[in-house]
């Protein structure tokens, strides 16, 4: 019996050891099921933010191409044709040239016009002188008379001629005194007989800067020589006809040749008085050159040497940039050509241009032996594009890196 009672107390214990490690089992499993759902829980918060790196990620993706595609379209540039160059240099060497004139007719006043008064006044002043006579006891009877024609000698004359201007001028002037003699019909003095002409007074020139011009000149005129001569020509061509001498102050400027004083001798006839005719001219506006330098004609020659210079400067730019844009596109041209040739089997050509639709990484090199190696460790053709006449592109392309190089005019000196 008491081994019944031992071994019952045995099963009581193995119960109670079994019921422990049940309830150790449970609480394993539990823990176990726990441990799961916080892994569980964690892996899919380290997805969130694998998710969230990722959107990260790709926005500043997305922001460094927008970045490149809008620092590409800055790299684009307008481009000028040579011929087009050329233009736009001429016209500015035009309007270089144009100004230049301006400024230099503006320096030496050719243009300029100056608006003037004067006043201008001619006179004559004479005296009659006569043979020895038992008439009269003056050998010079004074002007405004009538005179006999057969003891007159000599008539003493003096030719005035004075010009005010309203401001000083500089003037240059010449003048001369001539008598002329005329042999007409009696009855119509437009049919000439005989005319001649004799200087009395030689040409004289007057120049000078001033608001006055005066001229003051004495002459004799022999008046008997002339009455003789009238007389001997109707005696030996017994002819009925009247003469006459008209002396006359002559004055040239730059424009003209004109009489301000005249006098008018009736010759061949028993007695005669003596007509004059004289320029009177008061507050008479006139437009002349005005020709005077001063600070301002300075300023202008200075302006238009400075364009001249200028001018001259781009003609010889222009000049020098010809001839090496035609040295630039043969040498340009020829390694084109050769490029083409040489690797026509190697290069793929794009007639309206390539552009990559992606978004890649552009490596520039620096020559085309170096594209021939990416194009060899790529295995891909080289694409070539003409971007205008004077630039090339060469590019050999994979799935993220675009390779370029690229040939300009510019580039060959």
């Amino acid at each position: 019996m008491s081994n019944n009672k031992f071994n019952f107390v045995d099963d009581i214990d193995s119960i109670k050891d079994n019921s422990l490690v049940s309830d150790e089992k449970e609480k394993n499993e539990k823990l176990n099921i726990e441990k799961e759902k916080l892994d569980n829980e964690e892996i899919k918060s380290d997805n969130k933010t694998l998710k969230a790196k990722e959107k990260i990620i790709v926005e500043e993706s997305q922001k460094e191409n927008s970045n490149n595609n809008s620092s590409i379209k800055v790299e684009k540039r307008v481009y000028f044709s040579f011929e087009m160059r050329v233009a736009l240099m001429l016209i500015f060497i035009i309007i270089l040239f144009s100004s230049t004139c301006f400024f230099m007719v503006k320096a030496f006043n050719l243009d300029k016009k100056d608006k003037i008064t004067y006043s201008e006044v001619g006179n004559i002043k004479y005296d009659v002188c006569l043979d020895d006579n038992d008439y009269y006891s003056k050998t010079c009877l004074p002007e405004g008379r009538q005179y006999l024609s057969s003891i007159v000698k000599n008539i003493p004359t003096n030719f005035s001629y004075n010009v005010n201007f309203s401001e000083d001028i500089k003037y240059s002037i010449k003048y001369y005194i001539v008598a002329k003699i005329k042999i007409f019909d009696v009855n119509d003095s437009s049919k000439i007989l005989y005319e001649d002409e004799e200087l009395l007074v030689p040409s004289k020139s007057l120049n000078g800067n001033s608001n006055k011009i005066s001229v003051n000149e004495n002459t004799s005129i022999d008046y008997s020589s002339y009455e003789n001569y009238v007389n001997s020509y109707k005696e030996n061509y017994s002819v009925d006809a009247n003469a006459s001498l008209n002396v006359s102050l002559y004055v040239d400027d730059s424009s003209e040749s004109r009489v301000v004083s005249s006098m008018n001798i009736p010759i061949g006839e028993k007695t005669f008085g003596i007509n004059s005719d004289n320029v009177n001219v008061k507050n008479n506006e006139v437009t002349i050159n005005d020709d005077t330098w001063n600070n301002v004609n300075s300023i202008y020659a200075f302006i238009g040497a400075f364009l001249s210079l200028i001018c001259l400067i781009f003609i010889v730019k222009l000049t020098r940039f010809v001839s090496k844009s035609i040295i630039r596109k043969n040498k340009y041209q020829t390694e084109l050509l050769n490029i083409l040739r040489d690797f026509d089997r190697e290069i793929v050509i794009a007639r309206n241009g390539y552009e990559s639709n992606i978004v890649k990484n552009i490596v520039k090199v620096d020559s085309f032996k170096e594209l021939l190696d990416a194009k060899e460790n790529l295995g891909k053709p080289i694409i070539y594009s003409k971007v205008n006449p004077v630039k090339s592109e060469f590019i050999v392309e994979d799935e993220c890196t675009l390779y370029k190089f690229i040939m300009k005019e510019a580039d060959y000196s």
